[in-house]
């Protein structure tokens, strides 16, 4: 399962002390985290202790895991055109096909760059194709507004693919050498005389068309 960092630090404080709480987690990147659970009818997030106790070692152990994903979730759908898409497994584990590296090389994902992937929460998996900035800019919307309305929020971030992994396209809110240099303010008010507000966003210097300046105008807008 994907959770943020944020996520076990949350959940140990749920219990307050009475039980530990110490899922097998392992760091993917700088936001998000792998835990790794028992799933039936729904995510059980054993401790590791009771992994350990499997006899195996964890390297075995994580490609049985890996296996198992991929066995329940080899019927995904697929929704969306000209770029952009949201993948699903039937809820709870949809964030999980982060972890399949083939998932968008489906050929029902039409892109004509490289895919952008969004993990807004635990039921949303989402693709964008990062040469369409119209595609960009409307997932990246999708993934700001699903992180802050769904109860099992994960990150509001767009990853693209570095090696082996999917890293963040975007993480620092502020970059000096950018034409958006700034995420976290707002860089004109305007009052009014009839008690509105005009709220502006300067752009510092011209802004290309990449996937990275395109979601960094999604940011500041939102």
């Amino acid at each position: 399962s994907i959770k943020d960092h944020s996520w076990l630090e949350s959940q140990r404080a749920s219990v307050n002390g009475e039980v530990e709480f110490n899922p097998w987690t392992e760091p993917y990147n700088s936001e998000l985290l792998v835990v790794f659970a028992e799933y039936q009818d729904g995510l059980r997030f054993s401790d590791r202790t009771n992994f350990e106790s499997c006899g195996m070692a964890l390297e075995a152990l994580r490609e049985h895991a890996f296996a198992n994903l991929r066995r329940i979730t080899h019927d995904f759908t697929v929704r969306g055109e000209e770029g952009e898409y949201i993948l699903g497994a039937g809820g709870t584990i949809d964030s999980s096909l982060l972890l399949l590296d083939e998932i968008t090389q489906d050929p029902r994902i039409q892109l004509a760059g490289a895919p952008l992937i969004g993990v807004s929460d635990r039921d949303s998996f989402w693709v964008a194709d990062d040469a369409n900035p119209y595609a960009v800019f409307g997932i990246a919307a999708k993934v700001a507004g699903y992180y802050r309305s769904e109860p099992y929020p994960i990150s509001p971030h767009l990853f693209h693919r570095q090696g082996d992994r999917w890293m963040p396209l975007d993480r620092e809110a502020e970059d000096e050498h950018h034409p958006i240099p700034n995420l976290n303010v707002i860089d004109i008010v305007g009052k009014r005389r009839d008690g509105g507000v005009d709220l502006v966003v300067i752009i510092a210097s011209p802004l290309s068309a990449d996937a990275r300046s395109i979601f960094r105008l999604c940011r500041k807008l939102d």
